[in-house]
């Protein structure tokens, strides 16, 4: 997916290297499966600081390491799992209902990106309100019917009201932007971006659609400053995967165990009506 963009992707092992190679034009760290340490976290840090640009794709129940890297640049990420009973086939799937306003968005508005299990990742409503703090944007959306689940080991999973638990739409996925110079032509600095996603399911080969590849990779050319890639309409993916609600899979069931015979008896019931007069 990546490599017919024109993009080189090479795999870095950061316990072995002590600075981010120079000629790396973006981090992805996607799924992490084991607790980064303390030192690849510093590394990444620096880089940052560096104007690096950074892709997370972080998983539910998986702590990363990365937390406090995170907050430290204005992304709050929970423990948490997002649900949406309402719009899912086995309740691990979370429609993204909506977009918000930003460049990586701007032409998904007709996408849908579809997370398995996600964890929510949103603004740190803690950092301090100063001037030169990153600026944080939600980029993706669940739906109204949705709750973060502050407790993931909980069954029956429900929305409890008085918890940590959150009704509503939820935050999936942040851009973070430090260091942008809006409205001077005389100056080019290149501002440290990142993007966090809440899910890394979404862009393996076994769940990818048409709207999960399109958000992915509209993520990577802002990241990359391929705003001339963007600026073009994402292509369609062909997606013949039926997107059903819970409600539409219960009128389809009462359509297959009524609808269906019924339809079959009605000749026989009408001959049975004209035999009887």
């Amino acid at each position: 997916m990546v490599e017919r963009d024109n993009v080189e992707v090479r795999k870095l092992e950061l316990s072995l290297e002590k600075q981010i190679p120079a000629d790396c034009a973006a981090l992805i760290i996607a799924g992490a499966s084991q607790k980064m340490s303390k030192a690849e976290v510093d590394l990444i840090n620096a880089w940052l600081r560096r104007s690096g640009r950074l892709l997370v794709l972080a998983d539910s129940r998986k702590e990363s390491g990365l937390e406090p890297l995170l907050r430290e640049w204005g992304v709050l990420l929970r423990n948490d799992i997002v649900l949406d009973p309402a719009r899912t086939l086995t309740g691990r799937e979370v429609f993204v209902s909506a977009y918000t306003t930003h460049p990586v968005t701007k032409k998904l508005s007709t996408t849908a990106a579809i997370f398995h299990l996600p964890r929510s990742v949103e603004p740190d409503a803690t950092q301090s309100a100063s001037a030169d703090r990153p600026n944080v944007t939600p980029l993706a959306l669940s739906s109204e019917t949705s709750w973060s689940e502050s407790q993931p080991d909980q069954s029956p999973a429900q929305y409890d009201k008085g918890t940590d638990d959150i009704l509503g739409q939820i935050s999936l996925a942040v851009a973070v932007e430090k260091g942008a110079t809006t409205g001077r032509l005389d100056m080019q600095i290149r501002p440290t971006r990142m993007i966090v996603f809440g899910d890394s399911g979404f862009v393996s080969n076994g769940g990818l659609t048409g709207g999960d590849t399109s958000l992915f990779m509209s993520s990577l050319n802002w990241l990359l400053d391929r705003e001339q890639l963007m600026a073009i309409a994402p292509k369609a993916v062909e997606d013949t995967r039926l997107k059903l609600t819970r409600d539409d899979i219960r009128t389809l069931f009462w359509s297959a165990v009524l609808g269906i015979p019924l339809l079959a008896a009605f000749p026989g019931l009408v001959l049975w009506i004209r035999r009887r007069k």
